[in-house]
């Protein structure tokens, strides 16, 4: 809208000045203006396209960003998962040594009562 309301006025511009003016120079004026023209229409295809890149670009954002929370949410599990083994394997090494100090105290208290007796020849 704003485009076509430039191009309004720069007829009537163009119109208005081609009273006042030589043809020499309105032909210079409207050269410029059709340059201006085509730069401007390049300029909106080179918009339009960079507008495309940034959508292109801001859908892979979005997907990387998703991969990411999947991601982290995968590391926080295996994590989790980390920790409780080192917790059981934990227990079961404290575990471990109380039932190897309870044999050993078996055996020791089994030793004193075996000295207790004599030995038979």
């Amino acid at each position: 809208m704003h485009c076509k309301l430039n191009m309004w006025v720069s007829c009537l511009l163009l119109v208005f000045l081609s009273g006042c003016v030589s043809k020499i120079e309105f032909d210079t004026v409207t050269n410029e203006y059709r340059l201006a023209q085509k730069q401007m229409s390049v300029n909106e295809e080179k918009t339009k396209k960079l507008e495309l890149q940034l959508q292109e670009m801001q859908a892979e954002k979005a997907k990387f960003d998703d991969q990411m929370k999947i991601l982290r949410k995968e590391i926080r599990e295996k994590e989790t998962v980390i920790s409780v083994q080192g917790k059981v394997i934990k227990l079961l090494d404290d575990s471990d040594q109380t039932l190897q100090k309870s044999i050993e105290a078996q055996i020791a208290a089994q030793n004193i009562k075996m000295d207790a007796f004599p030995s038979s020849p």
